[in-house]
């Protein structure tokens, strides 16, 4: 158990503590519920997808792509080297969080194969429903 948890733990138990005067101890009471909040707040966890993902992942591809290094968000990606268009970003996250198989969740492969199939500049692709994708 890390040592901020530790503290946290003691902290929110504290205000539950009983001294027993017959032998000189204090014993820690918690509360189920808070017994239950700790379990469910350190035992599980989540995985997000973001705008932020695609565009980090096509820097990436565009790196390696032009050799030229475009690792700093700070600095636009100058427009020859572009190989994706970033107005499709959020639309496509959308897009493949709707149609993701639950079984096997979301992975960077998942995001290669979404930034090349619907944001690379040279596709024209559309995502309505009148498409057959």
């Amino acid at each position: 158990m890390s040592y901020a948890i530790e503290q946290k733990l003691q902290k929110e138990a504290y205000g539950w503590s009983k001294s027993n005067l017959k032998q000189k101890e204090t014993t820690q009471v918690v509360p189920l519920e808070f017994a239950i909040q700790l379990v469910r707040e350190f035992s599980s966890r989540s995985i997000t997808w973001d705008v932020f993902d695609f565009e980090t992942r096509a820097r990436e591809k565009e790196s390696s792509e032009s050799g030229e290094d475009f690792d700093d968000l700070d600095i636009e990606v100058p427009e020859e080297f572009k190989l994706y268009d970033r107005t499709k970003f959020q639309e496509i996250l959308i897009y493949m969080i709707r149609k993701h198989d639950c079984n096997n969740g979301i992975t960077w492969d998942d995001i290669d194969y979404y930034l090349d199939r619907f944001c690379e500049k040279s596709k024209k692709i559309s995502t309505n429903k009148r498409s057959r994708i």
